[in-house]
């Protein structure tokens, strides 16, 4: 009796697995977009307007890094907010609670630029401090500015500081703009760093650094921890939401309902053939040689077919660690409290990974073969490496950039070393893991088998 190899490598699947991981990579990239769906899709330079409003809030984590007594900019922007008093958070940062009071009504450029670097505005905010919430009337920091300026706001600060002052402007990758300003005034050295996102023109982070002649230094840091803005709850934008929220809601359910639809019927096959060999009342060669035959007769089939099992596999794998770390990153920036962001970061990588662990068993089940060995063969843990692959993938972008931007040439030096070891890594992983690599493996084994078979049969006279 003639019966056909364990495995659904073959070309009718090749249409199915295709659709499968389009479905389940079109899933992950639906639940990042509903993850980040608060997030505007404006802000390019053509686009100049206030998206602030009053009564919007902005937190953020306030942090002291050095004080070292010398009385300058940083004592008084600490004593205008009352930094001793604001409450701290599990991670024993003070928490800055401001709210938009009066928000300008037209655009001007320079007028901005002005109030930002004498931090007094542009926009007028009040803190919540005890339950109340005060005018801040002294010290302004620039909580929000309008869309659209970011290259003529570079032009302006150069045009008002002293002498010899350098700014920079730089884009991040996650469209976040950030404006380094240096100078020396009244015997001290300023360094102070803004960082806006470009969506919205709310304060990411600020970073006030001030040297005295004598070194003594004071330092500190804000970075934004959460906000409730008006446009994100218009009447507008959630009609025009309404509708994507459906399709993203559609996706996301048939990616959840679709895995283990797909794994349930890897284990049933798999269960179904460990059946049906239990059943055998004794090894037979001649149904293991027609086994092996009919796979053999058939594997130009099944490497086309394995090879885009493998693609789809390590597609899926990447954008799923992307899209775990995304999710970290998003939480990370929101949450104040340790218990659930403990919860988010063991459950977030936990969730990951056990996608990542079934997934494998799946390519296991469905490729089944002839013996544990082969199968283990085409069961690479490939899918594995993507996914920390994926998961680290936001550091890629800044070690290149760093490559660039680091101002010492041993800094540099060091960077593009860390950035050629990533690189090397991930080839020779994916060199050691290619599917030929699996596939010649898997079919000289096959050979000795089938060979191993007929020289038995040959002594038997069953050939």
């Amino acid at each position: 009796m003639r019966r056909e190899g364990q495995t659904v490598l073959s070309g009718q699947w090749r249409l199915v697995l295709a659709i499968t991981f389009v479905v389940w990579i079109s899933s992950l990239y639906a639940a990042m977009w509903y993850v980040n769906q608060s997030e505007p899709s404006i802000g390019g330079e053509s686009n100049q307007e206030w998206l602030v409003q009053e009564g919007d809030i902005v937190e953020f984590e306030f942090s002291v890094i050095a004080n070292g007594s010398a009385h300058t900019l940083v004592d008084r922007i600490l004593l205008e907010y009352n930094y001793n008093e604001l409450e701290q958070d599990a991670w024993g940062y003070r928490i800055l609670r401001v709210r938009a009071t009066d928000v300008p009504t037209e655009i001007n450029v320079t007028s901005i630029a002005e109030q930002v670097v004498s931090l007094s505005g542009p926009v007028q905010i009040e803190q919540e401090l005890n339950g109340a919430w005060e005018a801040r009337r002294d010290i302004v920091l620039p909580f929000f500015t309008p869309i659209g300026l970011w290259s003529n706001l570079t032009d302006e600060f150069r045009s008002l500081l002293p002498v010899g002052a350098s700014v920079d402007h730089t884009r991040s990758w996650v469209g976040e703009h950030i404006y380094t300003l240096r100078w020396v005034s009244g015997g001290f050295w300023y360094y102070v760093m803004h960082v806006w996102e470009e969506s919205d023109g709310v304060l990411q982070a600020t970073t006030v650094n001030v040297t005295s002649s004598d070194g003594e230094t004071d330092l500190f840091e804000i970075h934004l921890s959460g906000q409730q803005m008006s446009y994100e709850t218009e009447r507008l934008q959630i009609d025009n939401a309404s509708i994507r929220n459906a399709v993203v809601g559609l996706l996301i359910s048939v990616g959840v309902v679709s895995f283990p639809f797909v794994g349930g019927y890897a284990l049933l096959r798999g269960r179904h053939a460990s059946k049906a060999e239990a059943e055998e009342p004794h090894f037979r060669y001649q149904e293991k040689y027609y086994e092996i035959s009919s796979i053999l007769d058939r594997w130009d089939d099944i490497e086309r077919t394995y090879r885009l099992l493998w693609v789809g596999a390590n597609v899926f794998c990447f954008v799923l660690g992307h899209g775990t770390f995304a999710l970290l990153l998003r939480i990370s920036e929101t949450a104040t409290d340790a218990f659930p962001i403990y919860v988010v970061i063991v459950g977030g990588i936990s969730l990951g990974g056990a996608i990542v662990v079934v997934l494998y068993r799946y390519m296991a089940r469905l490729t089944r073969l002839c013996s544990e060995e082969i199968t283990h063969v085409f069961a690479s843990e490939v899918p594995l490496i993507s996914f920390l692959l994926g998961f680290v993938s936001f550091l890629l972008v800044p070690l290149a950039s760093s490559v660039l931007t680091v101002p010492t040439v041993a800094g540099r030096m060091i960077m593009l070393s860390l950035l050629v070891l990533f690189v090397f890594i991930t080839v020779v992983a994916y060199v050691v893991m290619r599917p030929s690599k699996s596939l010649g493996v898997t079919r000289r084994a096959l050979d000795t088998e089938l060979e191993q078979i007929q020289e038995h049969m040959k002594q038997n006279g069953e050939m």
